[in-house]
């Protein structure tokens, strides 16, 4: 197989081959003919699989390589940290069933008191936004004891009244 490039293309760049036809090329590291969209750039020699199987291969087998990635990323996060947490809780409160955008809003609009107990300590992972995990509607604003109180209560209504009467009772 004879392979067809421009005199000013490097080697490692040649793709298509005398077989290929318009809208193809050649894959010389699975030895197969595929689609133009099935490589990264015009100058990608190995088809994306290929090339994704090379990188994940190379971050497996090499530790220099594997320490220099985790290290080049570990920076990254380092200087956007304040970026990572937003995208990071917006993707939790998503996971959760809840619009982020609504509970942005509600955080921003947040008096400083939680929406249960009145308190103005949040505890450990700051002020929480409630919502119905039936509907995924933002209620309010809690700290972090009341949002795993009503959690554990199945959001009940019922049950958290049973369970104030019986503080009520024994105290």
């Amino acid at each position: 197989m004879s392979l067809e490039t421009p005199n000013n293309t490097p080697r490692h760049y040649r793709s298509k081959c005398k077989d290929c036809v318009e809208g193809t090329r050649f894959c010389p590291h699975c030895q197969i003919h595929l689609t133009d969209e099935a490589f990264r750039s015009k100058l990608q020699g190995w088809c994306d699989k290929c090339y994704r199987l090379s990188k994940r291969l190379r971050y497996q087998h090499d530790e220099k390589y594997r320490k220099s990635r985790q290290d080049k990323a570990s920076k990254h996060r380092n200087d956007n940290i304040e970026r990572y947490k937003y995208n990071d809780r917006r993707r939790s409160w998503a996971k959760q069933g809840m619009n982020p955008d609504d509970a942005q809003a509600v955080l921003e609009s947040h008096s400083g008191y939680c929406d249960s107990c009145g308190t103005t300590d949040p505890g450990s992972q700051g002020w929480i936004p409630d919502h119905s995990h039936t509907t995924g509607k933002v209620r309010g604003v809690l700290c972090r004891s009341c949002n795993i109180s009503i959690g554990i209560a199945n959001d009940d209504p019922v049950k958290l009244l049973k369970m104030s009467e019986y503080l009520r009772r024994v105290s």
